[in-house]
């Protein structure tokens, strides 16, 4: 039973010389090995992190241009509903029902596009 490393001497009798080397060699691999996974790793975590902090930017970047849409569609509206002030009362309700369901159907097909654009640049930032 093995309780903890050991130290392999010299005068040990346990292993034939041509063992000793060859398990000095073996050992020498592993540990090299090792240290080669472990570098990979931790490359490979720096360039997950780097990602990430790409993917946060454009997501970002992406949550401020939904924003300024969302005022601009909403200026819109209102510019719309200015306009049709003007006009008689049934149309004007007419309008804004209508405005309404515009308003919903520009900004889910303009959410789209934005989500589309924004998977097109994460594939873009993996490759």
């Amino acid at each position: 039973m093995v309780n903890g490393p050991k130290a392999l001497n010299d005068e040990d009798d346990t292993f034939l010389p041509s063992e000793k080397e060859t398990l000095k060699k073996s050992m020498t691999l592993m540990r090299q090995l090792l240290m080669d996974a472990q570098a990979k790793i931790l490359k490979m975590m720096d360039d997950n992190k780097q990602l990430a902090l790409r993917i946060d930017g454009a997501i970002q970047s992406a949550s401020q241009e939904v924003t300024n849409l969302r005022s601009e569609l909403t200026a819109t509206s209102r510019r719309l509903a200015e306009i049709s002030a003007s006009e008689p009362t049934t149309i004007m309700e007419n309008n804004q029902h209508n405005t309404q369901g515009e308003e919903e159907f520009f900004f889910s097909v303009f959410f789209f596009f934005l989500m589309q654009s924004l998977y097109f640049k994460v594939f873009c930032v993996c490759l």
